[in-house]
């Protein structure tokens, strides 16, 4: 949908011209339908990437595409042993997160300090990483994560 607006000359004449600008749309969700759960945690998030088993994106945002099939299988091996997970961290894209919980289903992490630091939650089944800018705590990411995954199951 296109929304047009008309300006008009200060002659007053209305022979003005025409700006053409995109209407804002609703952000889809990986089946392609809008969803409020999805926005949410986009609006606190840097970064969201969601992957279906075989490490191929279903949804991204922002649409980056250095995540490599690499570095998802990394994520994978962190749900193998949780003291390995935490003694080891992650690298995503570059960054090194330490990591501080893993679950049988969720890693979580950080890099940086709490004012210029990013934090990282890795969930899986449908695999979704998200990133965050702190002060945004895991403690916030985590429930909107897993409220938004448990519609896919």
């Amino acid at each position: 949908m296109m929304m047009n607006e008309t300006t008009t000359n200060s002659n007053g004449s209305g022979s003005g011209t025409t700006t053409t600008t995109a209407a804002p749309q609703p952000i889809q969700s990986i089946v392609g339908k809008e969803d409020t759960k999805l926005e949410e945690l986009l609006k606190i998030c840097s970064r969201v990437q969601v992957f279906n088993v075989q490490g191929e994106p279903l949804f991204r945002h922002p649409p980056v595409g250095t995540f490599s099939k690499d570095e998802f299988n990394e994520c994978l091996s962190l749900f193998d042993n949780s003291s390995k997970a935490i003694s080891q961290g992650i690298t995503i894209e570059g960054s090194t997160f330490e990591l501080y919980r893993a679950f049988n289903d969720l890693v979580v992490g950080r890099r940086g300090d709490e004012t210029t630091g990013e934090g990282i939650s890795f969930m899986k089944e449908i695999f979704m990483l998200a990133t965050y800018q702190l002060p945004i705590l895991s403690a916030r990411v985590m429930p909107l994560m897993k409220d938004y995954l448990s519609t896919y199951q």
